[in-house]
């Protein structure tokens, strides 16, 4: 009889689980909440998260902008925040963070749906005071808004609230806006990706160079073929060009002035107040012109840098960085070799071996 009563009280058990559960959880198998279509998004801190939001969201908010591009041509994004020692907001191009951020919330794919009420808001962290927001805008106009809330026990998962509804989707996804704001710049100068350089234009006082590289096909397989334009035109070795091609392809901005010993954006403003020793315009294949502008040395303690602001050509205007100036030294050395290069001839292909002469039997 008691092996009875153990069963119905395990089956009760199971059924108010069931009762509960159902009640809450809608449905568990992966499906898409909304294909959403925005071209900006604003990050919010809760209103009372003041220096520290929780599991280290960001605690500043940022707005991301994506700007229209032609089919061909790669998508820019641009981050901004405003700046608490000069009170300006300062502006980069987006990262590879950002690109991702866009493209997993316009297809945003959930798991679990819950029924809101005031004990699954605070079990499940989505609190007005401090948790962070993400808005979604078309244009100027707000179409929609996330909060964001707890992961589930294995932290594979992570609630949002929106329209009214808990609902879970993968932890990655909305766990990039946490850390820092400047995990989201693109710190990269040439965002070339696979495409070719198409030219290259250095200019400063002392030198003077322009090229243009057209790659042809060799072998089923595109080869850069460059021309130097400047002083005596003529087509150079490939391999002095791809060494400009990579140079410029590592170039990479080394601090921001936000960063810790960067001194702050009041000094880099004042450092790039000034006219730019040197110029660097590159044009890639897939359409994007980028203009780099290089101001005068500067040293903070001990570290040479080169202040630097960045324009991709119709579309944003950075705010300062710096590049260490020993990284400059590739750049600088690979376009003195192209200025000094001669005309370039390709190398015949050797005539094929000729057959043995093997002696007549007798």
């Amino acid at each position: 009889m008691k092996k009875v009563w153990v069963g119905l009280g395990a089956i009760l058990f199971l059924f108010l689980i069931f009762l509960f559960t159902e009640e809450k959880i809608e449905h568990q198998k992966e499906e898409i909440l909304w294909k959403l279509d925005f071209d900006k998004l604003s990050y919010v801190p809760g209103p009372k998260a003041e220096s520290k939001t929780p599991e280290d969201y960001v605690v500043e908010p940022l707005n991301f902008t994506r700007f229209p591009h032609l089919l061909k041509e790669s998508p820019v994004f641009s981050v901004s925040n405003k700046d608490k020692e000069s009170g300006e907001f300062v502006l980069y191009e987006g990262g590879y963070n950002v690109k991702n951020i866009f493209t997993e919330l316009t297809t945003l794919k959930i798991f679990t749906v819950i029924s809101v009420d005031e004990k699954a808001r605070e079990k499940l962290g989505l609190s007005s005071d401090t948790s962070p927001q993400v808005e979604f805008y078309s244009g100027n106009k707000k179409i929609k808004s996330l909060m964001i809330g707890k992961q589930n026990a294995d932290k594979s998962k992570r609630f949002f609230l929106t329209d009214e509804k808990i609902f879970s989707t993968h932890s990655y996804i909305l766990d990039k806006f946490r850390g820092r704001s400047e995990s989201f710049r693109e710190r990269q100068l040439i965002g070339v990706g696979t495409s070719h350089i198409r030219s290259f234009v250095y200019s400063s006082p002392d030198k003077n160079l322009r090229i243009e590289n057209s790659p042809v096909l060799e072998n089923n397989a595109p080869r850069n073929s460059y021309t130097r334009i400047s002083e005596k035109k003529i087509i150079f070795d490939p391999s002095i060009g791809d060494g400009i091609d990579s140079a410029l392809k590592g170039l990479r901005i080394d601090l921001y002035p936000d960063d810790a010993g960067g001194q702050g954006f009041p000094v880099a403003k004042s450092l790039t107040s000034g006219p730019e020793d040197k110029t660097l315009e590159i044009a890639i294949r897939d359409g994007q012109v980028y203009k780099i502008k290089i101001f005068p040395l500067t040293d903070f303690k001990g570290v040479k840098y080169r202040p630097v602001i960045r324009e991709i050509r119709g579309r944003l205007t950075e705010s300062p960085g710096y590049i260490r100036e020993d990284s400059l030294k590739r750049m600088e050395e690979s376009t003195d070799s192209i200025i000094k290069a001669e005309a370039w001839v390709k190398p015949k292909p050797p005539p094929p071996p000729i057959p043995a002469k093997h002696p007549k039997k007798k």
